[in-house]
């Protein structure tokens, strides 16, 4: 239940974003913060190839998170399975003296919402997000409260004159002071080194996730790299009704224009994908909207939401570039042996009685439902098709290969060797973290009933925190990988 200051401050804020509803639309210098592109190049800017493994990472193991939405209570379950990997030490690679620990081995983050505080900190501050500045900066702070009285600070009136009634934008600037700085994904490319962190949020317009890396922003002909790191998480944790949506600005141009002909280049689809059907059909899509961005009366203003609008658990990416993107090209060259999928997943599931009354439910709580009901239940799809994709359909693979060369052996013993393809060799491992498995029953409960807020109390950050350490910890997923990794 809300206490009554948050009671309060919820109210507060929702009073704050009806009202940034009318001021917003009818402004007549519309902000974005995103800038102009100077020009368009394939490999530069913030992308997955542009960061070196660093110290103690190998393609050999690859991993990714990726982590929920959920306000603080998905930021607090992720950063304990941090924890939980950071604990986990692995025998030093060859030559280095170090040993080396689970987390240096993450390779890739991608998350929404609540999850993305968690995420951008792990980038920004890697060990020294360890020493107590996350639990001071955002965890253990009353959020909510704070950006009330933000949005009546003089200095955020004069920093966003034709916006103040902003609530969003009034929360970027905010999260920009009080935790992340003024840092840039500029410095992120400076830091040069994994993992590489994608926020993602939902494109209001298309309905479909968009992720805050260089990728993405090629299609607005826009440079990601000044854009300071403090938006993509407002972005991204943007609910909507409480937050209005971020806007960034196309730029039309030949950054832009460049970016499109090189998407719809039929070189860049691998030769598989054009003789599937199914995967045809998809890229006829893709190119469709990827066209369309050319249209400059069409296209003007880009507005984003909530990421967990799209994909609550922000695995998309990873499904994406494990089928036809980064992870597919390594795998395909045998540079990883084994990849490891861990998905953090926060969602709860508070009971309600209202079949037991006689009343229909009110609008607001039809309005939430709505809201969130396709986030529940795509993030149960989504989990399930990694796991069959990893799990089930590799083994499978393997196993028919398999078969054939013991069937060559037996009939044509000087046959060839069967040619098995180096992605289908790949080990895999999904771990999946949810509060359905904590053990006790009571514990289970409370944290399934356990609102979302960007505040709460430090005991339920704390209990957060070590529910998330234990459950990668004692999950069999995660003991069978680190035996795996012992044993070789």
């Amino acid at each position: 239940m809300f206490t009554r200051s948050q009671s309060r401050a919820a109210r507060a804020l929702i009073v704050l974003a009806v009202l940034s509803l009318g001021g917003s639309a009818g402004c007549l210098d519309p902000y974005a913060p995103n800038v102009a592109r100077d020009g368009y190049q394939r490999d530069t800017g913030y992308r997955f190839d542009a960061l070196d493994p660093g110290d103690g990472n190998t393609d050999d193991l690859f991993v990714c998170l990726t982590f929920s939405g959920g306000g603080t209570r998905a930021a607090a379950l992720a950063y304990g399975v941090l924890q939980g990997l950071r604990q986990t030490r692995l025998d030093p690679l060859p030559g280095a003296l170090a040993e080396r620990r689970l987390i240096d081995e993450v390779d890739m983050i991608s998350s929404v919402s609540g999850g993305s505080f968690t995420a951008m900190s792990y980038a920004l501050w890697h060990d020294e997000m360890f020493d107590g500045r996350f639990e001071k900066r955002f965890l253990k702070r009353n959020i909510l409260s704070e950006l009330f009285w933000s949005a009546f600070k003089l200095e955020t009136w004069i920093r966003l004159p034709s916006v103040v009634l902003d609530l969003t934008n009034v929360a970027a600037l905010h999260y920009q002071d009080e935790i992340f700085g003024e840092t840039t994904y500029q410095d992120l490319l400076d830091r040069n080194r994994r993992p590489f962190i994608v926020i993602n949020a939902t494109d209001l317009a298309r309905r479909k996730r968009f992720g805050f890396t260089q990728e993405d922003f090629d299609l607005l002909g826009s440079d990601l790299a000044q854009l300071p790191v403090s938006w993509a998480v407002a972005a991204s944790s943007a609910f909507p009704i409480v937050f209005s949506p971020v806007r960034l600005k196309y730029f039309h141009g030949p950054a832009l224009s460049d970016a499109v002909r090189d998407r719809l280049d039929p070189a860049r689809v691998r030769p598989v994908d054009r003789h599937a059907d199914w995967a045809r059909s998809l890229l006829k899509d893709e190119q469709d909207a990827t066209q369309s961005v050319i249209d400059e009366d069409a296209h003007q203003y880009l507005y984003l939401l909530d990421g967990g609008l799209s994909d609550n658990l922000g695995i998309t990416h990873v499904i994406e570039a494990f089928d036809r993107g980064s992870i597919h090209e390594r795998m395909v060259r045998g540079e990883i042996k084994r990849l490891v999928v861990i998905v953090v997943d926060a969602a709860t599931d508070r009971p309600t009685d209202i079949e037991s009354q006689k009343a229909a439910p009110g609008l607001f709580f039809v309005g939430l439902r709505i809201a969130t009901t396709s986030m529940h239940n795509r993030s149960a799809t989504l989990t399930e098709i990694v796991r069959w994709a990893l799990l089930d359909a590799q083994p499978r693979v393997r196993q028919v290969y398999a078969d054939c060369q013991n069937k060559l052996d037996e009939h044509c013993p000087d046959a060839p060797k069967v040619d098995v393809p180096t992605e289908a060799l790949v080990e895999s491992y999904v771990i999946d973290i949810n509060f359905r498995r904590v053990r006790d029953a009571a514990k289970r409960k409370n944290f399934l009933s356990m609102i979302t807020s960007l505040f709460l109390p430090s005991r339920d950050v704390d209990a957060l925190v070590q529910t998330g350490r234990d459950l990668i910890l004692q999950h069999p997923e995660f003991r069978r990988l680190v035996d795996d990794l012992a044993a070789n």
